[in-house]
């Protein structure tokens, strides 16, 4: 910018947005405005950080389109259209902004399109999902390179690192506390380095911390202080549980301040950076012959590539149906996944499905306060009427889990689906019905159902989902043979044997390790199941 200042004021809201302090940077914004009236970048960034709020995505997507007034061209703005606007299921450009955000991705993806928005993009394939990730592998200072790191013998306990802002009351602390308990203590020596922007004293964490046998909350240190600590402690292997997400630290880790980084959980995709040596996925997430869709070597678990805590909380108490506001009889389809996953074309065959099944309803999160008024105009432009959706507000864990109860069926979205509310669902016996979609982050209700024994539920494509959903609906005595099938296998299939499933994770440092023992570079690794003795040698 080359008037009077606003990239001062630009960079002044920058500086008070990472010190969390979005009020006053909103002002600095604004201000930039002023002095720049015919320049689209101040208006992107105060909508950016008026996105922030739930209740602002509103007025974001306004300032949204005064900046794509100003650079029609902009790739970066119309991705930021098409992800707030899908935030709030306003989808009235939505077509176009596809199209340019997808012929964008496959020219040049700039760093400014969000890889993780960038999953739910429909027409999105492996590849240009790669791209975009590739394009958002940060650059470190000029005169900056990574470390290198020579081969050494293991030692006695490999120390492996786990870099999260969400080892707290989180998905991701959900799913992982009971990995980071059942670890093998005199073989690893584990490390927790917390990354989110804040104190946390939530009994969730102090179950963490008491799982590690090292943890550093550091949420006040930069990037380049990140990535001394953990290269000071000489940590193994670094495990990666942010990536591409909101408090994620990958200029931290493209330092390569660990022997072997690998990318886990927190990024359900490819991380695209050249610092990240592995993701960890399974022959579902990351089938045979896809290696391409990958910037890491893939390792490949036995069974389900995502931890589970096999002792988390499994309420007994069951709300009625009254009580969360839905009918006493028909079928509840339900969905509780972020709304942003929830595309037009996702959404027609829900509406198909109410309009073919009288009386059942439509079970949503009240997640994003401008939505619910768009979904329930978008059903009745349907033809269905729109009180037959319903928005359950959040609650706690406990509370939210019990509701899955009251529900008959969860409905899966593509391309971006559902990861630990898919596994919510099934531990509390609640059916999930799936397809395997375009890349990892497609697949992985594919995955659960694979290893809690129920494949059924996972249908070829699009249209045979919509079949066995409707054939589901239409025969309760299935709906409900399934959820005795679900509860049965809750307790003797892998998908929720902690211990197991920590016990292959570990195979897979050791295998890990074991190419960099011998100076080998990163290679496909297939973890063997426990049943089957480890390799003898690396090649």
């Amino acid at each position: 910018l080359d008037d009077q200042g606003a990239n001062d004021w630009l960079g002044m809201g920058e500086v008070l947005g990472a010190l969390g302090r979005t009020d006053l940077a909103l002002d600095r914004y604004r201000r930039a405005c002023e002095l720049a009236p015919d320049a689209a970048e101040p208006h992107r960034r105060l909508a950016e950080a008026l996105a922030k709020d739930k209740k602002r995505v509103d007025e974001a997507i306004e300032e949204l389109r005064k900046a794509r007034e100003l650079a029609p061209e902009s790739v970066s703005i119309a991705f930021a259209l098409m992800h707030h606007g899908m935030r709030v299921a306003l989808w009235d450009d939505l077509p176009a902004l596809l199209a340019q955000t997808l012929e964008g991705a496959r020219r040049t993806p700039p760093a400014g399109m969000p890889a993780f928005g960038f999953l739910a993009h429909p027409q999105a394939t492996a590849a240009d999902v790669l791209a975009v990730a590739r394009a958002n592998d940060p650059q470190l200072p000029a005169g900056t390179a990574p470390a290198v790191h020579t081969r050494r013998a293991r030692r006695a306990r490999l120390r492996v690192g786990y870099l999260s802002g969400d080892l707290r009351e989180h998905p991701i602390g959900f799913l992982m506390t009971g990995m980071f308990e059942a670890h093998d203590k005199s073989r690893f020596e584990t490390y927790g380095f917390s990354i989110y922007p804040q104190p946390d004293a939530s009994p969730r964490r102090q179950r963490i911390e008491g799982a590690m046998d090292h943890f550093f909350d550091l949420h006040k240190e930069g990037d380049e202080q990140v990535a001394r600590i953990i290269a000071a402690h000489g940590i193994d292997i670094l495990m990666d549980l942010a990536g591409h997400t909101a408090y994620g630290r990958m200029r931290a880790v493209a330092h390569h301040p660990a022997a072997i980084q690998v990318n886990y959980l927190g990024y359900p995709a490819t991380s695209g950076m050249k610092a990240v040596d592995y993701i960890v996925a399974d022959a579902i997430t990351a089938p045979p012959g896809s290696e391409g869709e990958f910037s890491e070597a893939v390792v490949r678990l036995p069974e389900c590539f995502q931890a589970n805590d096999g002792a988390r909380a499994r309420p007994l108490d069951t709300p009625t149906r009254a009580a969360l506001g839905l009918p006493e009889e028909g079928v509840v389809f339900c969905c509780f996944c972020n709304t942003y996953k929830i595309n037009p074309g996702v959404f027609d065959l829900w509406c198909r499905l109410l309009a073919a099944v009288p009386g059942s309803v439509l079970w949503l999160v009240a997640d994003e306060e401008e939505a619910e008024g768009r979904f329930r105009a978008h059903a009745a432009a349907r033809g269905v009427d729109a009180a037959r959706l319903i928005f359950a507000p959040r609650v706690g864990y406990e509370a939210y889990l019990a509701r899955y109860r009251a529900a008959d069926l969860f409905l899966d979205t593509q391309p971006f689906g559902g990861g630990t509310t898919a596994s919510d669902a099934l531990w509390m016996g609640l059916p999930v019905l799936t397809w395997p979609g375009a890349h990892f982050a497609g697949r992985m209700a594919a995955s659960l159902l694979t290893n809690l024994g129920v494949p059924e539920l996972i249908a070829p494509d699009a249209a045979g989902y919509e079949a066995q959903a409707l054939a589901l609906a239409r025969e309760p005595q299935r709906l409900a043979a399934l959820r005795q099938r679900i509860e049965e296998q809750r307790t003797r299939a892998p998908l929720f044997d902690t211990a197991r499933f920590t016990r292959h994770m570990e195979r897979a440092y050791d295998l890990m390790w074991a190419r960099f023992e011998a100076g080998l570079p990163p290679a496909a690794i297939n973890v063997p199941p426990l049943e089957q003795p480890m390799p003898s040698s690396v090649s």
